[in-house]
């Protein structure tokens, strides 16, 4: 087998650097944590355009990360606080509400893609 000529080698890794490129960008935007959400939260709900709940499997801190603005801006929080066992949050971008266990939480909800994140408490970081 003939080894490939200089242009066919460059014409590959052009298109490898561009096929890499992409894919880190699409993974980047995919699971992109919204600014103010720290690290070791889980993505637990979204609601692209319709409602999404989540119920609380122990106590924690939940975030609302609303749509950015058109066309690159980031995520924004519409909401953070803390959950108990057992406590849901819905958000619901077509009735334009937040409810977190069966209360209307003052958030501003428009219309678009919501994510809710949530951080279960570390007990064992908790003084005795």
């Amino acid at each position: 087998m003939d080894p490939p000529n200089a242009s066919t080698v460059r014409t590959i890794k052009s298109v490898l650097s561009a096929l890499g490129g992409a894919a880190l960008l699409a993974a980047a935007q995919g699971c992109a944590r919204p600014y103010g959400v720290p690290p070791f939260t889980q993505l637990v709900a979204e609601a692209p355009g319709h409602s999404a709940a989540f119920a609380a499997p122990d106590s924690g801190t939940v975030w609302v990360a609303g749509p950015g603005q058109p066309p690159f801006e980031a995520r924004h929080i519409v909401y953070s606080g803390p959950v108990h066992r057992g406590e849901t949050i819905a958000v619901d971008p077509a009735q334009r509400r937040l409810v977190v266990d069966g209360q209307v939480a003052e958030a501003t909800i428009d219309k678009g893609f919501y994510q809710i994140w949530f951080q279960p408490v570390r007990h064992d970081l908790l003084a005795d």
